[in-house]
């Protein structure tokens, strides 16, 4: 990890784990992601199917949750490394 990377998760990390997940990735990957295959599916076939953007909003941000936690549990270590090696 290099130092400006170490200072933006160490700035990043004050957060929690739980809003750094949920704000992160469950509403600004999931529900971004979901957002947008609803518009290109609106621009594509001009309609909107009301299921899929249902299952949309319900699975993309546990994916995104999903993802977080690994994102969150990778970055931790790094910066424990990082620190260690500082001292």
């Amino acid at each position: 990890m290099e130092q400006s990377t170490s200072l933006k998760w160490g700035a990043r990390r004050k957060i929690g784990k739980s809003k750094y997940v949920l704000y992160y990735w469950a509403i600004g990957f999931g529900l971004g992601l979901a957002a947008a295959l609803t518009l290109f599916e609106w621009s594509t076939e001009k309609r909107i199917n009301a299921s899929w953007v249902f299952i949309r909003i319900l699975v993309f941000p546990i994916i995104g949750s999903l993802i977080g936690n690994v994102k969150w549990t990778n970055q931790e270590r790094k910066y424990a490394e990082f620190q260690e090696q500082k001292k």
